[in-house]
């Protein structure tokens, strides 16, 4: 789940155990609007947290071929759209890398 996965969880219980023991209306009514917060904070922005890092760390042990799916808007957007344009760049530098490479053994080979 996750660092901020499990936090969030801990907060739901809490704010659930507060609304099972009858916290009031007004109480309850805050409570409400504060489990739907976070459950808006969670699916807005760490889950595509989570998301970016679950592909970094994918990227980073080799896996050149990771994306990042589509995320529909603000900074993680643009986060995720950078984070795809870096891959797909390095990727061609490794495969342009490999060509050259490639060639100057052939032309070494071709002196001998």
């Amino acid at each position: 789940m996750g660092f901020y996965g499990e936090r969030l969880h801990g907060i739901y219980d809490a704010l659930h155990a507060a609304i099972e023991t009858g916290g009031g209306g007004y109480f309850h009514c805050l409570l409400s609007f504060s489990h739907f917060g976070i459950l808006h904070i969670s699916k807005v922005f760490l889950k595509p947290i989570s998301e970016l890092k679950y592909a970094m760390d994918q990227f980073a042990k080799g896996n050149r071929e990771v994306q990042m799916g589509e995320i529909s808007s603000g900074e993680l957007k643009s986060l995720s759209g950078h984070f795809n344009s870096m891959t797909k760049r390095i990727n061609e530098l490794i495969l342009n890398n490999e060509k050259e490479v490639n060639e100057k053994i052939i032309l070494k080979c071709r002196l001998w």
